[in-house]
């Protein structure tokens, strides 16, 4: 046997390894062991949880009008400045994921998204929806809670609710 084919070797041999022992440690996830999850596992380097968002506007529960000009959801949160994502969660698969990116650095910032369309959502689709907000600033990620909120039905005329 050369060098080249005893080196081979010894990398097959150190990945089958690696394979196993990621399979001990992490028996439900055997087909993604990786030197990341090993490194977890043994407490090495992982990304570094940052500050987590903080949802403002809608409040849990909350009962939105339909997204139909001229009304509008508009969701609002704190989070740091990079690159965030907004995930809206209804019912019969109506999963939406809208991605941006502010900048960069741990400074907590105010965000806001709006969201509309064209038609309104049919009865089967008025609740429960969810959602949440992520961000991934490369060195640090973070994930915020899990709101509900519910849709009024197409033929109800939503008049926000005011105080004087």
């Amino acid at each position: 046997m050369n060098l080249i084919e005893r080196t081979g070797a010894i990398v097959v041999i150190g990945l089958i390894g690696l394979f196993i022992v990621g399979t001990l440690l992490a028996p439900n996830h055997a087909t993604s062991a990786t030197t990341s999850s090993l490194a977890q596992s043994f407490g090495g380097p992982t990304a570094t949880l940052g500050p987590e968002p903080t949802l403002q506007s809608p409040a849990n529960e909350a009962i939105l009008p339909q997204p139909v000009a001229p009304n509008k959801w508009t969701f609002n949160w704190q989070g740091p400045r990079c690159g965030h994502t907004i995930h809206l969660d209804g019912p019969g698969d109506r999963n939406y994921v809208f991605t941006g990116v502010m900048g960069q650095g741990q400074a907590i910032v105010p965000f806001t998204y709006s969201y509309t369309q064209t038609q309104a959502l049919p009865a089967d689709a008025l609740a429960p929806w969810y959602w949440h907000v992520e961000y991934d600033c490369s060195t640090y990620q973070g994930q915020s809670i899990t709101r509900t909120f519910s849709v009024v039905p197409a033929n109800f005329v939503f008049l926000p609710y005011t105080t004087q």
